[in-house]
């Protein structure tokens, strides 16, 4: 059942990896930035935003498939003036954990 409390990324706004973001995951998964900003691009559409109340807010996509536990600091923007209802959720920072055995 979808937590409405909770929604996903992709709900929200198009995803936006930041040249810092792509690097941070790269160096955790052992990838270069462009495949890192790609997994990151398919991933975090799927997380769901994490209690608390931090700025930028924290976005979680954990997957037991995979063994990911992403948290990412999401800010959600207007990319242009003409267009004040157009956001996106640029992701500035994510931290890896790996929960592979």
């Amino acid at each position: 059942m979808p937590d409405a409390h909770r929604p996903l990324l992709r709900d929200l706004a198009p995803v936006y990896v930041t040249h810092r973001a792509a690097q941070q995951y790269g160096a955790a998964e052992g990838v270069d930035e462009e495949r890192a900003r790609r997994e990151l691009t398919a991933l975090l559409p799927l997380a769901r935003r994490a209690p608390g109340d931090e700025d930028p807010p924290a976005y979680r996509y954990r997957s037991k498939h995979t063994g990911l536990d992403l948290t990412a600091r999401v800010e959600l923007e207007t990319p242009l003036d003409d267009a004040p209802d157009a956001r996106i959720a640029v992701v500035v920072s994510v931290s890896v954990r790996e929960t592979r055995t």
